[in-house]
């Protein structure tokens, strides 16, 4: 038996403990009946944490990485015994067809839906929004569910079919850069900035834990930010931090923020 406590110790959110333990069983259970098993979808953060249990066990498991598509945020992990190598992936494409010409649907919209009708999060990969119909990638265990359970988006009637996740097409990321100044590169001061928000407000947001460092969970105000991190923020949006660009006549930093669309 794995001994999980070993691998979270230094975990602070419970509740990213819970999950890593939950797929950590998954890993076990290969270990103890040498078949083929998949865990849920996992953010960059979680995948990092979960590669590092992986590797503990690199002389008696293999496991694959699988969203998507290479450059998917959200993947799930398919764990298997080392003598095994050939494995169907067990993802697939849903794609929703629907009239979007007159109400625009955004990613929370699309993932508000999908929850609303009882999946969680962790069986959802990514999501990407076109003008005449939406991708998801999914878990295939959920696929005939999400087509008979699934029929609207806020006011929008849909029609869904489950494709291939070869049929993926994915959407063009955009991005508008903005220049600010800032008194340091404190995470506070970078977000009351890119937010237009108080000093006060931006540490009360950090401390009600809705940011997040490059997916991990961030709760100290003055986190020095380095260049290229993407920091989102519940309720605001994200961005990444480009670079730091001199100073300005009056001693502050200039940065280069790229804010999401």
């Amino acid at each position: 038996m794995i001994d999980k406590n070993k691998y979270i110790l230094f975990i602070k959110q419970e509740d990213v403990r819970e999950f890593i333990i939950k797929n950590v069983s998954k890993l076990e259970g290969v270990l103890d009946n040498f078949d083929i098993r998949r865990t849920d979808f996992m953010n960059p953060y979680e995948q990092r944490l979960f590669i590092s249990v992986l590797n503990a066990f690199s002389n008696e498991i293999s496991y694959q990485a699988v969203g998507g598509n290479e450059n998917s945020e959200r993947k799930m992990f398919l764990i298997y015994p080392d003598y095994i190598y050939e494995v169907e992936l067990p993802v697939k494409l849903l794609r929703l067809y629907g009239n979007f010409k007159f109400e625009k649907i955004s990613h929370r919209d699309c993932l508000g839906a999908l929850m609303s009708v009882g999946i969680t999060r962790e069986k959802i990969g990514d999501i990407y929004v076109h003008k005449d119909f939406i991708d998801v990638v999914i878990d295939e265990a959920i696929g005939n569910y999400m087509i008979s359970n699934i029929t609207s988006i806020r006011h929008c009637s849909i029609k869904g079919k489950i494709l291939p996740i070869e049929e993926l097409t994915e959407t063009e990321i955009e991005l508008v850069k903005k220049d600010y100044s800032v008194s340091s590169l404190r995470l506070d001061n970078i977000i009351a900035e890119a937010f237009n928000l108080s000093r006060a407000s931006a540490i009360s947001v950090i401390k009600s834990e809705r940011v997040k460092v490059n997916y991990e969970p961030v709760f100290s105000q003055s986190k020095e930010i380095e260049e290229n991190s993407l920091i989102s923020v519940k309720g605001y949006g994200r961005f990444v931090f480009i670079s730091s660009n001199g100073l300005s006549k009056k001693g502050k930093i200039r940065i280069s923020l790229a804010h999401y669309k």
